[in-house]
């Protein structure tokens, strides 16, 4: 149930934007000199459910369903990743590159996949370039709804994929006209939290956050609760990733978020317990009233 190293797991596939089509990450290495693939990552925001669509495509030689916005047809994504990057070979696009659910088929493959691919995703961001969607896969950037759960603002997967110091570079797809790579963070302005900012100010403080690991762990852990996810137990595996803990507890979407949070717990630092054990405002106490444990760190419902 855990990952031994972690940190040196490379994506499984990536999208080969030459012959238009997703191949297994070791034959891209096969062919790249000394072994390294250079491949540009795409960070974005998930829209809501009603929004999406399905498509099934030889890109991905119809393994599963990809989903994307109803609207958006792959190949402009193609395109505005070479247009952005000529010399571009690779791309990482997690619903072309991660298996998701087919409607009809047992999911046990996929699950098995992601008890790697998912506490691992962080590792896709770096030594790389990426191209960032704010406000949706192949939308325009705009400043709507900078507080919605859905904005790449505000997902827990931004904090592995956006932490300072590993990307190369970071271009924002769907620009709109008049403006360009130089001046969007600027220029476009937005609402968040009751004040107007710059979208370059709220990405800084985003990019601060990762920073609270110097602030301890109930700070960062405070900060990943409170953001938004599909499943409540990305938070953990995201939490574990950012703490860079030596093992990554293995990651099961269907598993009860207290028993991630046991799990992370066991995977820590001795050192991480121990500012848990001392810095716990309060004895966490759980059961029936009438019969009440307590136990000597906080349920993740505390945090």
């Amino acid at each position: 149930n855990e990952i031994a190293d972690p940190y040196n797991v490379p994506p499984r596939r990536v999208w080969d934007l030459k012959f238009n089509r997703v191949i297994p990450y070791h034959l891209a290495q096969a062919v790249s000199p000394n072994g390294k693939v250079d491949y540009v990552a795409i960070s974005h925001s998930w829209v809501a459910g009603t929004e999406l669509v399905g498509v099934q495509t030889p890109i991905n030689g119809f393994a599963w369903p990809v989903p994307i916005p109803r609207e958006l047809d792959l190949e402009i994504i193609r395109n505005e990743v070479l247009g952005n990057f000529p010399t571009a070979r690779y791309c990482w696009l997690d619903a072309l590159c991660l298996r998701q659910k087919r409607a009809l088929d047992d999911d046990s493959l996929r699950n098995e996949e992601l008890r790697i691919d998912v506490p691992t995703i962080g590792n896709i961001y770096i030594d790389v370039h990426v191209l960032r969607y704010y406000n949706g896969l192949g939308r325009q950037l705009a400043n709507l709804a900078w507080d919605a759960p859905t904005h790449w603002l505000n997902r827990a997967w931004t904090l592995q994929e956006s932490r300072p110091g590993g990307i190369k570079s970071v271009v924002a797809g769907g620009l709109p006209a008049g403006f360009s790579s130089s001046d969007y963070l600027t220029r476009i302005k937005g609402t968040k939290n009751g004040t107007t900012v710059s979208l370059g100010a709220a990405v800084k403080v985003l990019e601060d956050v990762v920073a609270l690991l110097g602030g301890g762990v109930f700070a960062l852990a405070k900060e990943m609760e409170s953001r938004a996810s599909s499943n409540r137990t990305d938070k953990i595996a995201g939490l574990s990733y950012l703490l860079e803990l030596p093992k990554l507890p293995a990651y099961d979407w269907t598993e009860e978020i207290e028993l991630s949070w046991i799990r992370c717990l066991k995977a820590m630092h001795p050192g991480m317990r121990k500012e848990i054990f001392f810095t716990s405002p309060t004895i966490s106490l759980r059961g029936t009233q009438e019969e009440q444990v307590s136990f000597w760190y906080p349920s993740w419902e505390h945090i």
